[in-house]
């Protein structure tokens, strides 16, 4: 298995144990919920914490955070199976997780004291495609850096008299 292809698979893996990371927050009751929002607003804020602006964004920015991460590790795994390095991996990574976002939000509506929001995919796609974005800059430059990484070796191995 060359490189690339062990990466690929990395990124693959990493995007599905994230799925279902994300899908264990979604069975979460609406009282486990609240209570790990309530926990994480009271570590912020030094103790315990009824503020409910504050819970309201943590609930929101764990969606954006979430749904960012997925983002770029479905870009990279995309990214780094096909052979189109142009826009086709952005694409494939913003309909793979969108699609994700809309099906974990259907799936919260089974969920006691959950419900299904369509902001909430709004923003989970807004996280996809943030976290995509900015795994396609990423990729360019790192693709970049090598390119220029390599020039430069031929240089030097041409002036050396070797052909690298």
């Amino acid at each position: 298995m060359k490189k690339a292809e062990k990466a690929a698979l990395a990124f693959w893996i990493l995007a599905g144990l994230w799925m279902l990371i994300i899908f264990c927050f979604s069975a979460q009751t609406g009282g486990e919920s609240s209570r790990l929002s309530d926990a994480v607003a009271g570590a912020l804020q030094g103790g315990a914490s009824k503020d409910n602006g504050l819970i309201w964004l943590i609930r929101k920015s764990a969606h954006f955070i979430e749904y960012f991460l997925l983002g770029g590790l479905l870009f990279s795994a995309f990214y780094l199976t096909g052979r189109d390095k142009k826009e086709k991996p952005f694409l494939y990574a913003a309909a793979a997780g969108i699609l994700y976002a809309a099906l974990d939000e259907w799936h919260q509506a089974f969920v006691p004291g959950r419900s299904a929001r369509v902001a909430d995919v709004v923003l989970d796609g807004a996280g996809v495609l943030c976290g995509a974005a900015l795994a396609l800059i990423c990729w360019f430059f790192w693709q970049k850096r090598r390119k220029k990484g390599r020039n430069a070796e031929t240089v030097r191995g041409e002036n050396n008299g070797k052909r690298l």
